[in-house]
């Protein structure tokens, strides 16, 4: 997988083709990221084995074509192949533009993006 494709978090199931290699999940939409139970499933089509995920190490920020992101989660394919995305709890995921939130005053103008407008890139480790 080179390119590296934007998904809506209410986007039903989606396939993808991985390789073999790590790869990391970022949000799009702002830098404060509040989950909740928010969670992400890869699964392998041919045999449904589940893939784990877990929160990343180092959530580094950036800006990819005038968006906002936060790496939020990394996992590793061992096989390649054909794999199926799932999301579950979508509505519980807040993302706010910046992540100045705890001082009050910004408080106020730092609102939560749309959750319908929430998305995500999968981005292979060796991109970065």
């Amino acid at each position: 997988m080179k390119e590296k494709p934007i998904i809506n978090i209410h986007s039903k199931t989606q396939e993808l083709s991985l390789d073999s290699g790590k790869y990391h999940i970022n949000v799009i939409g702002g830098f404060l990221i509040k989950k909740s139970n928010f969670k992400i499933k890869i699964t392998k089509t041919s045999n449904k084995g589940e893939i784990p995920i877990k929160k990343t190490k180092f959530p580094l920020q950036s800006f990819e074509s005038g968006k906002r992101e936060k790496r939020c989660y990394e996992f590793k394919i061992i096989e390649k192949g054909k794999y199926s995305l799932e999301f579950k709890n979508s509505r519980n995921l807040i993302v706010k533009r910046s992540n100045v939130a705890i001082f009050f005053p910004f408080n106020l103008f730092n609102k939560a993006v749309p959750n319908e407008q929430i998305e995500i890139r999968i981005i292979p480790k060796s991109y970065w």
